[in-house]
């Protein structure tokens, strides 16, 4: 999180210092347990204000295997080459 631009000693305030994670010991062990073993990631889903707190919202992803990658990226062209057709169509 950057300094705002309007503080008078904005040079002195280190934006990389390391931030307190405000969750319970359970929830941090069972994040990190989740991400080592079984191959999970964690993501943000929602960054927002609390007061003069900044909250970050995160939740578990599983990632796709190549083949399920390869089968959304068809999908994907697929169903772009009909856009694309429908308009030339229409």
């Amino acid at each position: 999180v950057s300094a705002w631009k309007t503080l008078p000693n904005r040079e002195t305030i280190d934006v990389f210092r390391q931030r307190k994670i405000f969750l319970h010991k359970k929830t941090i062990s069972y994040l990190s347990i989740k991400v080592k073993e079984a191959g999970f990631s964690i993501i943000p889903l929602e960054l927002y204000f609390s007061g003069s707190l900044i909250k970050l919202r995160v939740g578990l992803a599983k990632g796709r295997k190549s083949y399920e990658k390869k089968q959304v990226l068809k999908e994907r062209t697929m169903e772009k080459e009909a856009k694309i057709a429908m308009k030339k169509f229409l």
